[in-house]
């Protein structure tokens, strides 16, 4: 509120102005404001003339600067590694103001499972059909919030990478525009299988001309961590051994010699 210096006169036709700069708090409630100057004298008025107070509407808005990113430190993964991995997704308010109703949305790759999370350090999170979305309320001027997720990938999964992208929104002006204010992340998927294979008769000598059959045992183990694709045993068998006719059996069922 101000006073114009009440010693000051004005002659007729003679106006006076006043210039004022304000500012508005950046957590500032999103409302309408009306700002109302009125003019005084102690001379008598003159009836029917001009109106004596003035207002100005002001709607008092929302423009953030809003970043975002997302790292789990990596650039490979092996399929089956029981280790957790861990995203970290941080949201940056630059300002000028308060962001409004942030949210995180979270397109989870199909390769990656959820182990822990997703776990923000404001607000609340809920999983979708294909990932999760994080309300995280206001992130003040200069601040931040993280969401953390922990993952592994599964023994099973043969793509070569998988990508993840997260976006974040507010129902503040963006500036600069950025639609969408997204983050990526892209992972190599590597497989890795340990294959140990043994092979014993369970006799040390065979006799020439003898009709008793001797069986070959052929067991291969895969100590992991990712699934073995196509497993093929290739036996260079004796010249001197004869096969006995539908002797092959193989466990589990499925596979064929």
């Amino acid at each position: 509120r101000f006073l114009a210096d009440p010693a000051v006169q004005r002659t007729p036709q003679a106006s006076f102005s006043v210039t004022v700069s304000f500012d508005v708090a950046a957590d500032a409630p999103l409302t309408s404001v009306t700002n109302t100057a009125c003019a005084s004298t102690p001379t008598p008025l003159r009836p029917g003339g001009g109106p004596l107070c003035a207002s100005v509407p002001v709607q008092i808005i929302c423009q953030v600067n809003l970043s975002i990113s997302k790292s789990d430190g990596v650039t490979e993964v092996v399929a089956g590694d029981p280790n957790t991995i861990f995203f970290v997704i941080t949201v940056n308010n630059s300002g000028p103001t308060q962001a409004r109703d942030v949210v995180v949305n979270d397109n989870w790759p199909a390769e990656y499972t959820l182990r822990s999370g997703p776990t923000p350090s404001q607000g609340t999170c809920s999983l979708t059909s294909n990932g999760f979305t994080c309300s995280l309320g206001s992130i003040n001027r200069n601040a931040q919030a993280t969401i953390r997720i922990g993952y592994t990938v599964g023994p099973s999964v043969t793509a070569p990478s998988a990508r993840n992208v997260a976006c974040v929104s507010s129902s503040c002006t963006q500036i600069p525009p950025i639609n969408p204010n997204c983050a990526e992340d892209v992972n190599i998927i590597r497989t890795r299988a340990d294959l140990y294979t043994i092979k014993d008769d369970c006799v040390s000598v065979v006799y020439a001309g003898s009709t008793t059959p001797v069986v070959f045992s052929i067991s291969t183990t895969n100590l992991g961590p990712s699934d073995a694709q196509n497993v093929v045993i290739a036996d260079q068998w004796p010249s001197v051994y004869t096969q006995v006719p539908n002797s092959f059996q193989t466990f589990p069922a499925g596979a064929s010699c």
